[in-house]
């Protein structure tokens, strides 16, 4: 039983890192259907203790796949215009 426990454990743990790899990786947030790098994350999310070890997984150098670098560039768009907005209200 105990041992059941600790391999769904671990599963979940690399379900974790997974999107924790592919938002650091990526910079955008892993749903399906997005291209680039997904069968990457995954591996990650088997090998997950590797990544306290390994700083190129624990920091990995941003992607350069067009869609995500697209994603990027609005997330910091919208950000920025909502700072603007901010400061507008506020006077």
């Amino acid at each position: 039983m105990f041992g059941a426990l600790l391999f769904v454990g671990y599963f979940l743990v690399g379900g974790f890192f997974v999107r924790r790899y592919f938002l650091r990786k990526h910079g955008v947030t892993l749903r399906s259907g997005d291209s680039g790098g997904h069968f990457t994350a995954y591996l990650v999310g088997f090998i997950w203790p590797a990544m306290f070890f390994l700083p190129a997984l624990r920091e990995p150098e941003l992607c350069t796949h067009y869609n995500h670098v697209r994603q990027r560039a609005q997330i910091r768009s919208e950000i920025e215009t909502y700072e603007r907005i901010l400061r507008e209200e506020k006077g």
